[in-house]
């Protein structure tokens, strides 16, 4: 943008205010908020300085349709994946590789087929972390989606990344999470959603609009590219499972438990665990470890000082999500050598500590965005490093069994 196509009556620069005097007509308008939080919110400054500005603006009501689809919490009946359909939650929409953990019955779930999600759609969590924002894409196709989520379908085609774009930035955001309402846990209401304003700026549809399409556009093409790798992995593994029923018991010879490390727990000897290595000692033309090509590395755990500024700071979770915002900043209080947490491009980050069924054994590879940024050493989002003695087509390699494997367990 040029200087004469900027816009200097917009102040970019917010300034949330500790204090502020409102007009009744304020307070008592729309919802009647009473509540300080709503208008000392950095929203509320984006909705004044939107008001008081020149800029044409609409309410994202007049440019989309939104809905839930139901706004009671689904009451689904956990199947196995023989007999389900898959299932994901509100955060793992915005999941790299959204995998689904669940599977539930068709029969049993009511209205299966308004839960399901169109590409190109913009997706909004309405509960908990509110105002995150996604456009569904070829990977959300096919799975159940969780109804903690605000379906938005624009009108205008060509209006769809400019809209999807400006609720990504911090002013969507901000508005979004100013309407929130709750003590405990948040939520947003689609009433809030559909009276926001936004603001159009003609020179910039278009070209917003073209890059939003090349980015999709490549991530359906990464994603079709990781299905074949998954698929290709499966084909070499011809070996299945057999049909085991592990929540019934299952027995294990004591010189496996006693053998190697020794583990008691018996996850570690289930049946499914056991197969991968067979398989692999069946079709691998040979089989190593994993220190033998790579050097891992586990930094130590620290004090964290976050404040509104400083070093980028990562848990595990926005590491495996889809362009997450930064919300962590550690200070130059944090007494560490920031060098040795820093993350590079082309490592293999792993989480190491959480649920089984969550992040934990999830891996990625570290691309610029990880870059200059501190990941998390902490026992419950930890990092296990990969880096050094391979090249980037074995990281590759590595990654794709990686993910290919977690499907077979």
């Amino acid at each position: 943008m040029t200087s004469a196509q900027r816009l200097p009556e917009v102040n970019t620069d917010l300034r949330i205010p500790n204090g502020v005097a409102l007009r009744v007509s304020e307070m008592f308008g729309g919802d009647r908020r009473l509540d300080a939080e709503a208008y000392l919110s950095d929203g509320y400054v984006v909705r004044s300085e939107i008001r008081l500005s020149r800029l044409q603006a609409h309410p994202l009501g007049l440019l989309a349709k939104a809905w839930r689809p139901f706004p009671s919490r689904m009451k689904a009946t956990r199947v196995d994946p023989k007999h389900g359909v898959p299932f994901v939650t509100a955060t793992q929409v915005f999941d790299i590789w959204p995998t689904s953990r669940k599977w539930i019955a068709p029969s049993k779930t009511p209205n299966l087929a308004d839960r399901y999600v169109t590409p190109g759609w913009i997706l909004v969590t309405c509960s908990g972390a509110v105002g995150n924002v996604i456009m569904a894409y070829s990977a959300h196709a096919d799975i159940v989606v969780s109804d903690d989520l605000l379906r938005l379908d624009v009108s205008d085609p060509s209006l769809r990344g400019y809209v999807y774009t400006f609720l990504r930035t911090r002013f969507g955001r901000g508005m979004m999470k100013s309407g929130q309402y709750g003590s405990v846990i948040k939520h947003l209401d689609i009433s809030h959603l559909l009276e926001m304003p936004i603001p159009i700026l003609d020179h910039l549809i278009e070209p917003i609009e073209k890059e939003i399409c090349e980015t999709f556009a490549m991530r359906d093409e990464a994603h079709k590219l990781d299905m074949m790798s998954r698929s290709r992995l499966a084909d070499v593994l011809r070996d299945r499972p057999k049909d085991v029923h592990e929540e019934t018991g299952y027995w294990v010879s004591a010189s496996d438990i006693f053998d190697g490390r020794r583990r008691l727990e018996g996850n570690a000897h289930s049946p499914s665990s056991r197969f991968i290595s067979d398989v692999y000692e069946l079709n691998a033309e040979s089989v190593v470890g994993l220190g033998e090509v790579a050097e891992t590395y586990l930094p130590g755990r620290f004090k964290r000082i976050f404040g509104k500024a400083g070093t980028p700071y990562l848990d595990s979770e926005p590491i495996f999500k889809i362009n997450p915002g930064i919300t962590k900043f550690l200070t130059s209080a944090t007494s560490i050598n920031f060098d040795k947490y820093f993350v590079q491009r082309g490592w293999l980050l792993m989480a190491c500590s959480g649920q089984t069924y969550g992040l934990n054994g999830q891996a990625i590879i570290a691309s610029q965005w990880h870059e200059g940024k501190v990941a998390s050493p902490n026992t419950s989002c930890g990092l296990f490093l990969l880096r050094g003695r391979f090249a980037p087509a074995t990281s590759k390699l590595y990654f794709r069994i990686q993910r290919s494997v977690s499907r077979l367990l």
